[in-house]
This record gives C-alpha cells, structure tokens and sequence, in this order.
C-alpha cells in the first residue's frame, strides 16, 4: 500500500510540474490529431501518443510511414512513438534501401526512441 502511495504522489508532483502539464497536454492533443486525421483506432491513437512532448510529431511522423511504406500500425507505431517529424520514417527509408535488415532491426534503429535516446514513457534517458 505505502509504494501505492508514493508512487501516486510521485505522478502527482510530476503532473502539477510544468514539464508534467505540458506532456499531458501535447499528449492529449495528439491522441486528438490521431482520431481526427488518421484511421487508426482510438486505442492505437493513445498507444502512438503515449507520453508524447510533441502534439503532431507522432501523427506527422504515422502518417508519412502510411503513405510511403508497407509497414502495419504496429509497426508505425513503434517506429514514430515520441517523434516529433517524420524523420523515423526518412531513416527506415534510407536503411531499406541501402541494407538488407529486416524491418523490425531498422524500425528499432530508426524509432525516435532510439535515436532521441528516450525511455519508453518519452522522457530522455539518463546518460
């Protein structure tokens, strides 16, 4: 019970902070722009936007890996989660054409996750 609650105070105290504020609302704001612009289920809107710092990056980012490749949802979400362009999908494009990696070694090479050096939750990785 007592980790319950300082992990509740924790996210509290994050979410009153002004980076906490500012996440939730880009965020939320993606997951809007998700629905409103693309395909994808609700579920899938809120997976891509999770702990996003950009509201369109993820979107944008989707959006172009729609149109110019033959990868799933899951996989554009992988591969865009946390972007804040569509350079995750420029990177899988240029490593397509000059490797012969499977799309699941480029999507991990080329998330924004990885070449941001972010946490799965968007927020920079301790160095």
């Amino acid at each position: 019970m007592r980790i319950v609650q300082l992990v509740a105070a924790a996210a509290a105290t994050f979410l009153m902070s002004p980076l906490g504020i500012a996440q939730v609302g880009a965020e939320l704001q993606c997951i809007e722009t998700a629905d409103d612009e693309t395909l994808i289920s609700e579920l899938d809107a809120e997976q891509l936007c999770a702990g996003s710092t950009s509201a369109t990056g993820p979107v944008d980012c989707y959006r172009e890996g729609d149109s110019e490749t033959t990868l799933s949802n899951i996989q554009l979400i992988a591969l865009c989660r946390c972007a804040v362009d569509s350079t995750p999908v420029a990177c899988f494009e240029a490593a397509t054409a000059s490797t012969d990696l499977f799309d699941d070694k480029v999507i991990r090479s080329c998330s924004a996750i990885e070449t941001r050096k972010l946490r799965p939750d968007c927020t920079p990785r301790e160095r």
